[in-house]
């Protein structure tokens, strides 16, 4: 009988998908110069194994428990120089030393409200060493109030946006938007807190960590716009 953690919490993600991600990584931390990296929300480790697999000292931390037992065990099983740790994102004042880069993907930043979001970066900022860098991935509220609600496959990624009402959302207007909310149709992904790049890029100035790129598709040549749901944000701190 298949373990019931695997059969419904397991990365469903190919390979494919998470060496492009990885490369996306390795592009801005190169490993000669940022060989330390630390995964948050890594669940069962796809990111910090293959980074490992690479050549970098990876350390992931997630909340669950079961997703790092099989995390722990793949990186035994193959060598590789990647530890895990139980630890949840509101206690990384707990966790002590520096990184060379940290990583966090698939939208776990936009669960935080704005205040948490202030926490969450002033650590951020402290788990780094000077000229350390930061990848977050999220979605970009810019696509998401402009009038595209179809769905988005790029290569190597499939992505759709359901739609319905949220008056929450209409109150979050911005300098970026090009028009205000009123009463239109949101396409929405689960996520109150939907971010745009020069929102999180003046935030994280407060913390000494300066925006370097803002791109799409795990791609650097690709920048963020409206065009594209998912952003990829690189920060280095000063």
């Amino acid at each position: 009988m298949p373990d019931l953690w695997h059969t419904l919490y397991s990365d469903t993600i190919s390979s494919e998908q998470t060496a492009r991600e990885c490369d996306f990584v390795m592009e801005f931390m190169p490993l000669d110069i940022h060989p330390t990296i630390l995964d948050l929300a890594c669940g069962a480790g796809r990111h910090s194994l293959e980074l490992a697999r690479r050549g970098y000292i990876t350390t992931g931390a997630d909340i669950n428990a079961r997703a790092l037992e099989v995390a722990t065990d793949e990186a035994r099983t193959r060598g590789l120089d990647a530890w895990f740790m139980t630890l949840d994102l509101k206690d990384l004042w707990s966790l002590d030393g520096t990184f060379d880069g940290i990583v966090l993907f698939w939208q776990t930043f936009g669960f935080f409200s704005g205040p948490a979001r202030v926490g969450l970066f002033r650590e951020l900022a402290r788990l780094l060493r000077p000229r350390g860098r930061l990848v977050l991935d999220l979605y970009n509220r810019l696509y998401f109030t402009h009038d595209r609600h179809e769905e988005y496959q790029p290569v190597g990624l499939s992505v759709y946006a359901p739609f319905f009402e949220s008056e929450h959302l209409a109150t979050m207007l911005s300098y970026e938007d090009d028009r205000r909310f009123d009463d239109r149709r949101l396409a929405y992904l689960s996520d109150p807190n939907l971010t745009a790049p020069g929102e999180i890029a003046g935030l994280t100035a407060n913390y000494n960590l300066r925006m370097i790129a803002a791109c799409s598709d795990y791609d650097p040549r690709i920048v963020a716009t409206s065009q594209r749901p998912r952003m990829q944000l690189v920060f280095e701190k000063g």
